[in-house]
């Protein structure tokens, strides 16, 4: 009896120290999604909620519209896959520049600082995608890093510009990139990445207060222009295969 009450204790101990993602269920807004994501920000031990299924509410017909000549602004220190191992500076900024042209660019500063239109010196054209996921066809940003089956999926707030970006991992996905989209990019990324294309180049303007290379700060400075489209919020993206 002693031992089988051992058991029974071990088998609740192991249940209770599950990570908290085991319980998590698919968040379908922003809000859902910062409610699971926040208490592992700020615990900061064990891992983040991930998912059999990527979190998205934009359909692939509706990436141009959307995202087409924006800027992410990205909080680093809220990208788990990206930054729990490696550990980037405390809330440091990524920048990705998304053109109506196909063009991906971003600056991010990590262990170093990466300069340039991306970490090998070249821009990287981007395509909305479809994949055989989550039971049928599921809407996919492809930023052409040539790995089998990546992508990014985004999960969009159309009344405050936030979102997070989530990718697959090890057969799950993850958030990658969690922040905002604007309109014009921070005068900062010149900072971080001077041979960053122009902004005339890229037929953008600039925020010349957003000079801060953390998240907070830039924010407390000028929180940008947010591209604010509550229309292209398709709460159920996926096209079922007929």
């Amino acid at each position: 009896m002693t031992q089988i009450v051992s058991m029974i204790g071990l088998g609740l101990a192991l249940l209770l120290v599950q990570p908290a993602f085991a319980r998590d269920k698919i968040p379908t807004t922003v809000v859902e999604a910062r409610a699971q994501l926040d208490p592992w920000f700020f615990r900061n031990n064990g891992r983040p909620p991930k998912y059999k299924t990527p979190p998205g509410n934009v359909r692939a017909e509706d990436y141009h519209a959307l995202f087409g000549n924006t800027v992410i602004v990205v909080d680093q220190g809220r990208a788990p896959v990206a930054n729990w191992k490696k550990g980037a500076p405390h809330h440091a900024i990524k920048i990705i520049w998304i053109g109506a042209n196909g063009r991906y660019i971003w600056c991010a500063r990590g262990g170093k600082q990466q300069g340039g239109p991306s970490e090998d010196g070249t821009d990287q054209p981007w395509a909305a995608t479809k994949v055989k996921a989550s039971g049928g066809l599921t809407p996919l940003l492809d930023p052409a890093f040539g790995t089998k089956g990546w992508g990014l999926s985004p999960l969009y707030d159309g009344a405050t510009g936030e979102i997070i970006w989530y990718t697959n991992w090890k057969r799950h996905w993850w958030a990658w990139n969690v922040g905002h989209v604007q309109k014009n990019l921070p005068r900062m990324v010149y900072t971080l990445c001077p041979a960053f294309p122009s902004a005339a180049a890229l037929g953008t303007g600039v925020n010349e207060k957003q000079t801060a290379i953390t998240y907070p700060e830039l924010i407390a400075q000028d929180r940008g222009q947010r591209i604010l489209r509550p229309d292209l919020i398709t709460p159920n993206p996926v096209e079922p295969i007929e």
